[in-house]
């Protein structure tokens, strides 16, 4: 799916609001923190391996001082990376915590990261979803002791058509939130945030060198990413093939409910 450039995959980079919001400007051309400014693309790379984004606060722009750019979540043991799907991480956190409130605080609680940004400064894409990805393959977010990460939904179980058993979270269906709203991202092509943990998946076996073991993870299970520099290259080679326009039909296509 990396490998097509004409696959969700790569239109999420550049189409939609989950990019950098300003057309086919992709979101490793310009500055995490002023979109109006050009960046060299090779720095954003190289960043990735060597993890000098990490520390930052990746829950900026949450409503209390969690919120705030010099805060840091204090964590009893230590914290790996959690992905899923929304609700997924959502039942993780609950069910391995103690606390009220929200999703934020329940999984500090449960000693695990997420990727919480909701502010202005360092805006939310998936420029940005990638470097907390690699950070966590690293061990480099804030609370991490060890390159740990932790699926709330084991990856083999992901099905394309469907989600996963019992729960409907299909592929490049629009499904889940999406900032510019339903019929938008239908219309043009857009991707939500379901799709985004497929996404997720696909990096790490492309910027792990034990990407095979991904399919081999429980619940719950830790798994420890063995980046390498090799793989980020391939990722960015596989990401920076330009994707061909979209037929002026696109949506009557995409969308048909006789074939959906």
């Amino acid at each position: 799916m990396l490998t097509d450039p004409t696959h969700v995959f790569h239109r999420m980079w550049g189409k939609w609001a989950y990019s950098t919001g300003v057309g086919q400007t992709q979101c490793w051309e310009v500055m995490r923190d002023n979109f109006d400014q050009p960046r060299d693309p090779s720095d954003f790379w190289e960043a990735l391996v060597t993890g000098s984004q990490c520390d930052m606060n990746w829950q900026e722009g949450h409503g209390s001082w969690l919120g705030d750019i010099n805060s840091r979540a204090n964590y009893d043991d230590d914290a790996p990376g959690l992905l899923g799907f929304d609700q997924n991480i959502d039942w993780y956190c609950e069910v391995h915590s103690n606390v009220g409130g929200d999703r934020a605080f329940k999984c500090i609680d449960a000693n695990v990261n997420i990727l919480g940004l909701y502010g202005m400064r360092v805006p939310y894409n998936l420029c940005r979803n990638l470097e907390w990805q690699a950070c966590a393959a690293q061990g480099k977010l804030p609370g991490q002791r060890t390159a740990t990460v932790r699926f709330s939904l084991a990856p083999k179980l992901l099905d394309t058509e469907m989600g996963y058993p019992g729960a409907w979270h299909p592929l490049s269906r629009c499904s889940g939130f999406t900032t510019d709203g339903y019929p938008k991202c239908r219309a043009e092509g857009g991707a939500a945030t379901d799709d985004i943990y497929y996404m997720e998946v696909c990096v790490f076996s492309q910027i792990c060198e034990n990407g095979d073991q991904l399919f081999e993870v429980e619940e719950g299970q830790d798994f420890h990413c063995q980046m390498s520099e090799s793989g980020v290259q391939r990722l960015r080679s596989m990401l920076t093939t330009e994707p061909p326009a979209l037929p002026a039909n696109y949506a009557q296509i995409r969308f048909d409910d006789d074939d959906w």
